[in-house]
């Protein structure tokens, strides 16, 4: 399993399967071994697909992951154990993000359909501002809170992509669409 991380920073590229891979950090570097390991296996023979997943959202996500973390944050706000503040770390990066079950249909569909040594994107072709995030969860409670950046959560060396916008390509080919996230519309 890949990762968007693959791909490094867009500046406002749209990565399709085609898109040269350039990571930015580790974590894409090593997702990318994973991609070249998976290739040598195909070229002996077995028939590895790899999908670049990008950015998942969902209950019951670790609270590690942004919008995740945002929820839990609001969660307790709510129940009255955490103060009327939402700590963040960078509002300025931009994200591809994909509700679970959609990424869901978009594995089968490619456990059905998908040819041995070909990169799938599993995104949702949109890409929204962490700022557009906090912004709809607002929306979504009754509870006034400020946001404030903890130092904690901005990475100092810059090793993040800061905008990752994906296009589906193969995943539309095949007729799948997102039939549960939207911005607009509630994350769950």
């Amino acid at each position: 399993l890949g990762s968007a991380a693959e791909y490094g920073n867009s500046n406002g590229e749209t990565f399709t399967e085609t898109s040269h891979a350039n990571p930015a950090s580790l974590y894409g570097l090593t997702k990318n071994w994973l991609y070249q390991a998976a290739q040598s296996y195909y070229r002996l023979g077995l028939p590895c697909i790899h999908l670049r997943q990008f950015n998942a959202i969902g209950a019951g996500q670790n609270p590690f992951f942004v919008v995740s973390s945002f929820c839990r944050q609001i969660s307790l706000m709510e129940k009255g154990r955490q103060k009327a503040v939402l700590k963040v770390g960078n509002l300025n990066q931009k994200r591809d993000f994909i509700d679970i079950r959609d990424m869901a249909s978009a594995y089968d569909l490619t456990l059905k359909l998908g040819k041995a040594g070909q990169i799938v994107n599993i995104c949702s072709g949109k890409s929204y501002y962490i700022t557009e995030v906090v912004d709809q969860l607002k929306k979504l409670t009754n509870i006034k809170f400020r946001v404030q950046a903890d130092s904690k959560l901005l990475n100092k060396n810059k090793s993040r992509e800061n905008m990752v916008i994906g296009s589906p390509t193969i995943l539309k080919k095949w007729c799948w669409k997102i039939n549960i996230f939207s911005i607009g519309a509630p994350f769950f």
